[in-house]
Formats: C-alpha cells, structure tokens, sequence
C-alpha cells in the first residue's frame, strides 16, 4: 500500500465510533505503515491509537502506544507536528493516572513517570497546572493525603494553560478533596456554581453531577440529586470510559432507597466487571453492587435471584466473579469479598492501608432514604408498599429551573374547578408549577387517612389465585388485587395450562380479561365466547349465583364479547353494530327494572351490586353523542341500584359509587362537558380518598385524561404521577405500566423527553418482568421516537434494532420504515456512514420500483436511493469518499431511472424531481473531490431548477456551482466563473420569500475566501 492508501484507511478507521473496533482497525493501520516504511503515518496512527484507548474505555492499553510516542518523539521530532506533540502533552495527564489508578504498577515506576512528566511540560514550556492537577489526583489513588493536599496547594498558586482541564472539570480536584475532607457543603459551594454556568467540554455537567450525587443526598437536597442522577447517567450508560461514574450512581440509589432501580441497572451493567480496563474503576463499580445488594438484602429481598452472572475480570481480579444462579444476599457477599480483595492490591501497592479504610468508610454509609420518608419528591406519592415497607421503583420527575416571572397562564381546568381537585394533603388547594420541586398536586393518597391496598399476599397455587379472582370481579372488587392476581396468573401460566377441576369458568374470565388487556381482540373475542358457553353450560360454579346476578354477568360477558368482536368494515355492518348495543342496554334496563321492582332487604345486595355492574357497563356502550341519551338513562336507573346498595351497607369501599360517578363523568364527556366531568371526577375522588386505594388511581386517571383532553398537561402529568405510584407500591406493575404509557407520552408531546424516557424504560422494565411482550414492543416503539427527540442516537439504535427484526418477521412494513428512516438518522448523526447506507437501501426496497407502480411510492424509492448515496459518501476525506464513489453514482442513477417511470401529473414534476437527482449528483461529487463532473451535475440541476420556476433550488444550485469554482481558483476563469456565480445567486435569493440563511452563508464563505486568496 501506499501513503494515500494507507492514509484512506486511517480515515475510515477514524469513522468508527471509540472503543474495541476503532482501535483494532488503527492498530491494523500502524502495523500496515510499519510494513510500508510509511514512518510518518505510523506516528499519526500510534497518536491516534492513543487517543481511541484513552477515550473508548481501553485505559491501560493505551500505555503502549503512550510509552512508544513518547521514545519515538525524543528520536525523530521531526515525525510529529505541533497538535500531536500537544495531543501528547494532554494524553500525559490521562496516562499518569492510568498507572496510578492500577495496582499491576510498581510505585516506583509510578514515581518515575511522574517526574518525566514534570520534565516533559518543562520542556514543552507549558505551566505546571496541570502537572499539579494531576498530581493530586496519583497521590490520592496511592494513598497519600498529606502529598495529594500538597499538590492541591502548588495547582492553585500555578495559572492554568492550554493543558489544563476546561473551566467545569479544573474545580473537580477542589471537589474532590472537599469530599476526602467530609465537607459536603463545601463541594456543593464549588459544584453547584459550575453547574450552573453551563461551561465546560463533553464531559460536563455530567461527570460534575455524578461527583455530587451524595453531597446533594445527605444535604437534603433529593429533588436536586435524582435529577442530576438521571441526566448524568444517560451520558454514563453506554461507555466503559465511564465505569466508575456508573458505580457512583450505584452507590447512589442505593443509599437513596431507589432499590429497584439499582438492581435493574446493577443487572445491565454487569458484564462491565469483566470489561472495565481500570482496577480502580472496577472498585467503585464494585463498591456501587455491594451497596445497592447490601440494601436490598436489608429490605428483606435477599432470596430473590440475581437473574445475572457478575463475570469474572482476568487483568485486575482473576479468580473472582458471581455466578450463577445466586441470590441477592450471596452476591451481596461475593461483591464485598470481591471488592476488599481488589482494594487490598493497592494497599500492597502502595505501601498503607488508606484505601481500604476509605472502602470500608464507603461500605459503611447509611441509607439516607427518600425525601419526606418515601414521598415522591417532584414525581408523585410516598411510595411505600403495605406495611410501611419502602418499595424500590416509582415515577420520579426532574428539578427544573423556574422561570424569575412565570408568564401568565390561561384559566385552566384547575383554576375553574377552584377548590374540588384536592391538594397535597387532601384539601383544596392549586396545583403547583411545573416547576416546582415540591409533590405533584393532587395528592388525595398522601396525607392522613388516606387509603392503603393491603399487601398482596401470593396465592400457593392456581386454585387459590382463581378463588381469589372470582372474589374480586364485579364493579364491588377491588380492581388493584384483580390486577395483581391477574399479574400472578399470567407468570404461572393460566393462558397455556388446563385449570383446576371446577375452575374452568374462573380460568376462562382471567383468560379473556388478560388476552383483552394484551390487545389481542381476535383470541379474547375467543376467550369471552368459551366463558359465555360455560355459563350457558350451568356448570359448577353455576349454582352459587342468584337469578338476577347469574343474568348481569351474563350480560357483561356479552358487552365484552361485543368490544372484542372485530370492527364493521361497512356501513351496514356498522348499523348492525349499534343495533346489537342498543339491545344490550334494553337488557341491563329490563334486568335493572325486574330487581328495583323486587322486595328490598339485605338478600338481594349480590343481585343489586351485580345489575348496579351490568348497567354501569351498559353506559359504556353509550358513549357517543348519538346515543348519550340512552346513557344518561341507564345511568339514572344505576344511581337508584347505587342508593338502595348503599342503604343496606353493601358498598363499604365505596367501589360501586366510584364508577357510577366515573360512568357519568364519561358521558358528560362525550357530550362536550368537560369541566363537569372533571368536578364529577374530582368530587368522586375525594370522596374515594379515604375508602379505597383502587378507586383513587382510577380518579386519577380519568382526571389525567381529562386534563389532556383540556390542555392541562402539567396537571395530567401530576395526576397520573400519583396514580403510577400508589400502583408501584401496591405490586400491581401491569396496571401501573398502563398508566405510565399515557403518562409517557404527555410528557413527551410537551417537551419534556427526558422524564419521558426515564418513564418508558422503568415501565420496559415492569413489562419485561412481568413476561408481556404485547407491552415491551410498544413501549419500545414509543421510546425510540422519545430518544430521537433527546438525540441518544445509540440508545436509538440498540432500541430499534429488535422492534425492526420482530415488524420484518411480521410483514410489519409501515413499522419496519419508520424503524429503519429513523434508525438510518441515526447512524448519520453518529458518522456511521455504511450503516445508515444500509438501512437506506433496506427501507427503499420496501417499495416498488417497476413502471406503473403508483407514483407517491415510485418516488418515494427514488429518494430513500438519493439519501443512501449522500449517506455513503459522507466521509472525512475525498479519498475515503471515493471509495464508495461509484456504489454511490450507481444509487443516483437507480433513482434517476425510477423517476423517469413516473409521468408528471398535479403535485409532481419529473424535471424538478431529476434536477434534485443531480444537485444530490454533486454533492457526492464534492466530497469526492471530483469537481469537473460536479460542475457538471450542478449546472444540469441549475437548467431543471430554472425550467420549472423553483427559485430557492435554483439558489442551491447556484451556490453549489461557486463553491466548486473557488475549490479550483488555479485554473483560468475559475474565479470569474465563482465571482458570476455569487451574484446571480444573491440576486436570486432577493426574490425567494423566507429563504434559508444558510444559503446566504454559503455564499459569505465563497466571498471570504476570495478576498483571503486576492
């Protein structure tokens, strides 16, 4: 290979994102150099190695390279330029650290690299700063505070230079030593302004947030603390730069009571305990699983199983490691063995016993708890199980800054109901901003007296769960412990198993009511018509239902039959449809009238809560303007069984009244009343507060829904916050991620994509543990446009991935495009470009590419082929950009033959569509450095621009056509030609109304570079 070959493949190794690939492909590169004699691109790859081990996780490899730039320097300066001898000088800090923070190092080599480092910078003519900083930072890893408080001195009395770290990272040392002086305020007194300022390079503001965790903690400041939690570890999450960082958030939830969250994030970064390249970052991981294992186990959690293996780590521990199966108690032991064995090679390192005694200090923190004894800061209520016992997981929302005048708001459906949606402590109060930091609004489940779901005791076995769930259907159960029994009878497979002998009836509802949750309407349209055959059968469980109760459940299963019957595909079946619901309200009135018509006493309760059921479901089917008033009829007929229940003691919750209020809160609803059915909604939760915790979520709810309905999205948030909390600390996580989906997505639609992500991956995770994947896949489709709005295109990616593969098996295709356009942004924004290529081509043979195929998806193949070859291409030099160059061209020209297939017709003019081909034509041709067919291809879109009156193109065009001119002012008539193009161009864009500001840009840089060359 020659120089330029060689040098094509260091660039395209530089396309790589940082970490293992990047680094074996410059290794590849080095070594082909060496093979070519080529010793100057030796030595820029070597720099560049360096740098993708010091910044991909890689820490200790890079030593070798480190060690050999710096040989080779001292040889042959005149192989390096000045931005990689200054790269060096950088890279020296990091290296120095590097053996410091790994006891495979003798401290006396430790000592040597330090005074050529001090030695290096002398000569360099740079400021000891850095030197100092660094410094600070060895004697600490070597247990010396006396030397590293030394070094602290000398760094602040020496000014900073261009090798010292940026203004948010330089105060991390002052942080740090305030912290090893247990002086939490003044860590926070440097920290906190630096958060604030907004400065600093990539890694800022999150490494800072990370290092102040349990300074915010143990000052109160919780609200402050989970926010910079979860805006630090999303930057965190996915390198192994930043294994360390992770095992402070560890140590973090731990120490904050956020269990379930530790252990779900301690069981995705396991694999990091083989993989972290640094002894002492793999102590504070290690240090962050002992904590989070240790609390768990303290919360009586320690039989569960640990579901991962913690592999073993051969550079650093060989020998240790968590296998599987373990419980959370063993490995809460192993982690602690592990942890003090690793931490005891540094002290025979070092030659003291200083970092042992601060892992013991660490191992020995107390749980600081959540603010308020377990109340949802910011995000909801006190989640705490039954019992008192803390519960790990709940919504949680961020601190955010409130503005210095809040702008007005308009009256919203709070402010109009004034005094009937409940505050914080169950009174009328307003809800606060969404700024604030104090608890959510409508907080009628936190206070005294409110409603607590009594502990869900599992069932020993499926005839139990069954007895249990037969207890609970009908408008008087209680909807959290159906829920939960629901939950417990899918993981033990009520779907797939045979049922007890006399439960079948029982075994048949909890089919349908799952397969009617899981949305799948064809198999619980199914399960609803095998319960409705065994009722009709008068089976066992048959005999123990009065008359009229046997008949309204009759009827219910009927109404659920109809919700899950296929929808009509024409007008008559539609017609059909409503006839059939008619005749299901006829029915619950006649059944309503036959019990009111009976003699009333305390043997007819099962039979009025039943019909009360039957006809309060019956509304359901009312709920269209059409046939509202037939509702409000039924309804009416309810409110008599509710008041006659009620006299005779027959609703002690309260569940019954519930949902006659919320069935007239929907029906007010549907005819356009939506503050009446809010003051319905909210006078049924008051009074719902104290009587039943089931009853509250649902108010809830229905009040968030409302709230969106009405514009109120901070008060939807704020509502549905609370009714996901009380769920989580009950157990009841399915009924929980229902209400967190919405919630997701109100978040989401009003900016606040961060809080939705956190959201949607806590309710991925319920979800996943619960075994339903009908929730996961959508859920993980909401997720991935969340993150393409936060712009973690690597989450994106990691997201997309398996939703594409299940949409592609299932002949998906409208899902499998999305996935794959929005995929392919992705790896484009993360200068992927063969990858994004691919996802390109993959969606453009979704459609069609033969002649008399319908236009709108001709065209559509033409430029997902046009956006391919432009992705391709998009590399960091000509040379890696040409090639692919004629993949590229062979792209365009597909596209520019599906085009011609298309005849032009209203909304599509072939021209226009062919002069984008070409402009597209010679943008590849730019980064390809091909600029004589590029002048070519510009001129050709320019003519097609013109021929069809499109301006603003024409101006593209225009400005493409100067740029490739003054790329070539060497030859004759080139700066004329660019000169000529510049002004046609800008007297073009004086006529296009709201033209693009770039393309005025564009022209300013051909302008400038003009004048610079004379």
């Amino acid at each position: 290979m020659n120089h330029d070959d060689l040098a094509e493949l260091l660039e395209e190794a530089l396309t790589l994102p940082l970490g293992p690939e990047r680094s074996a492909r410059l290794a590849q590169v080095s070594d082909a150099a060496v093979a070519a004699g080529d010793e100057r691109l030796d030595v820029r790859a070597r720099v560049l190695l360096l740098h993708a081990y010091l910044w991909g996780g890689e820490d200790w490899k890079a030593l070798a390279p480190f060690a050999w730039c710096l040989a080779r320097l001292e040889e042959r300066p005149d192989l390096f330029d000045q931005p990689e001898i200054d790269h060096l000088r950088w890279c020296y800090k990091s290296a120095l650290e590097v053996v410091a923070r790994n006891p495979g190092v003798p401290l006396e080599q430790v000592r040597e690299l330090e005074a050529a480092m001090e030695a290096f910078y002398r000569s360099q003519g740079a400021s000891m700063h850095s030197v100092h900083g660094t410094l600070f930072n060895v004697e600490r890893s070597l247990g010396r505070p006396d030397l590293a408080a030394a070094q602290l001195a000398a760094w602040r009395a020496t000014p900073p230079d261009e090798s010292s770290d940026c203004a948010a990272c330089d105060p991390e040392h002052e942080v740090l030593q305030a912290l090893s002086e247990h002086d939490d305020a003044r860590a926070l007194a440097v920290g906190v302004p630096v958060l604030r300022a907004g400065a600093g390079c990539d890694e800022q503001p999150a490494s800072m947030q990370s290092m102040l965790l349990l300074p915010l903690l143990r000052s109160g400041r919780h609200q402050q603390a989970w926010s910079a939690h979860v805006r630090a570890y999303r930057k965190h999450a996915h390198s192994l730069e930043h294994v360390a960082n992770v095992g402070w958030h560890l140590s973090y939830l731990a120490l904050s009571g956020h269990l379930d969250r530790g252990l779900r994030l301690l069981r995705h970064h396991a694999p990091w305990t083989a993989r972290s390249d640094s002894a002492a970052a793999l102590v504070d991981l290690l240090t962050g699983m002992t904590l989070v294992l240790r609390e768990a186990v303290r919360e009586g959690r320690g039989d569960e199983p640990l579901e991962v293996e913690l592999p073993e780590n051969t550079l650093w521990a060989p020998g240790w490691s968590v296998e599987g199966p373990a419980t959370l108690a063993q490995a809460a032991a192993r982690t602690e063995d592990w942890v003090r064995a690793l931490t005891a090679r540094f002290d025979a390192r070092n030659g003291n016993r200083v970092r042992t005694e601060l892992l013991e200090e660490s191992l020995a923190m107390p749980p600081v708890g959540r603010a308020g004894d377990g109340a949802a800061e910011g995000g909801g209520a006190p989640a705490e199980a039954p019992g008192g016992a803390p519960r790990g997981e709940r919504v949680e929302l961020l601190e955010t800054a409130a503005p210095e005048e809040p702008a007005p708001r308009p009256a919203g459906l709070r402010s109009r109901l004034s005094g009937w949606l409940p505050g914080r402590q169950g009174g009328p109060s307003d809800a606060p901003s969404a700024n604030s930091s104090a608890a959510p609004s409508s907080g009628a489940s936190a206070g005294a007296g409110r409603a607590v779901e009594p502990a869900f005791v599992p069932p020993a076995d499926l005839t139990e769960a069954l007895d249990r769930l037969t207890a609970t259907l009908g408008v008087a159960g209680d909807l959290i412990e159906r829920s939960r029994l629901l939950d417990w009878l899918h993981l033990h497979g009520v779907l797939t198993t045979e049922p007890p002998q006399g439960r079948e009836v029982a075994a048949a509802e909890a089919r349908a009511r799952l397969l009617g949750d899981m949305q799948d309407a064809p198999r619980a349209f199914e399960a609803w018509r095998a319960l409705r055959r065994l009722l009709d059968q008068g089976d066992a469980e048959r005999s123990a239902l009065a008359g009229a109760a046997h008949h309204a459940r009759l009827l219910e299963v009927d109404i659920a039959m109809e919700a899950a019957a296929p929808g009509p595909e024409d007008p008559e079946e539609a017609r059909a449809a409503t006839d059939r619901a008619a005749s299901l309200r006829a029915r619950a009135r006649s059944l309503a009238q036959e019990v009111l018509d009976a003699p009333a006493g305390p043997e007819r309760a099962e039979d009025l809560v039943a019909v009360a059921g039957a006809c309060l479901t019956g509304t359901g089917t009312a709920l269209s303007p059409q046939a509202a008033a037939e509702g409000e009829e039924l309804l009416a007929v309810a409110q008599v069984l509710v008041e006659r229940l009620e006299r005779l003691d027959a609703d002690p919750h309260g569940h019954v009244r519930t949902q006659l209020e919320l069935s007239r809160s929907a029906l007010a609803h549907v005819q356009g009343d939506v503050y009446g059915a809010a003051r319905t909604t909210a006078a049924a939760l008051e009074a719902a507060t104290s009587r039943s915790a089931s009853s509250v979520v649902s108010c809830r709810h229905r009040l968030a829904w409302l709230s969106v309905m009405s514009g109120q999205l901070d008060e939807a948030v704020a509502q549905d916050v609370e009714a996901a909390n009380l769920l989580l600390a009950a157990g009841a996580d399915c009924w929980a991620v229902s209400v967190m989906e919405p919630l997701a997505n109100v978040l989401g639609g009003s900016g606040r994509a961060l809080e939705a992500a956190e959201v949607l991956e806590t309710a991925i995770d319920l979800a996943q543990r619960a075994s339903r994947p009908d929730r996961v896949t959508r859920l993980q489709g909401v997720l991935v446009l969340v993150l393409e709005d936060l712009g973690e295109h690597e989450r994106l990616l990691e997201v997309a991935a398996p939703l594409l593969e299940e949409a592609e098996e299932q002949g998906d295709e409208d899902t499998a495009l999305g996935l794959l356009q929005r995929s392919a942004s992705a790896a484009e924004a993360l200068q992927r470009p063969d990858q994004a290529c691919d996802l390109l081509r993959r969606a453009a043979g979704y459609f069609p590419a033969e002649e008399g195929a319908p236009a709108h998806l001709l065209l559509a193949r033409a430029r997902l082929l046009r956006r391919a070859a432009l992705a391709l291409t998009a590399r960091p030099t000509p040379g890696a950009a040409r090639r692919h160059r004629d993949q590229a061209l062979a792209m365009l020209d597909e596209a520019r033959e599906v085009v011609a297939r298309v005849p032009d017709q209203e909304g599509f003019s072939g021209a226009l569509e062919l002069a984008e081909t070409d402009l597209d034509l010679a943008s590849v041709e730019w980064v390809c450095d091909e600029p004589h067919s590029g002048v070519e291809a510009a001129e050709r879109a320019l003519a097609g621009f013109t021929a069809v009156g499109d301006r603003h193109s024409a101006v593209r065009a225009r400005a493409t056509l100067a740029r490739f001119h003054v790329s070539r002012l060497d030859e004759p008539g080139e700066r004329e030609a660019a000169e000529r193009e510049v002004a046609a161009g800008r007297a073009l864009l004086a006529e296009v109304r709201d033209a693009d500001p770039a393309l005025s840009g564009w022209f300013d840089e051909v302008e400038e570079y003009l004048r610079r060359q004379g």
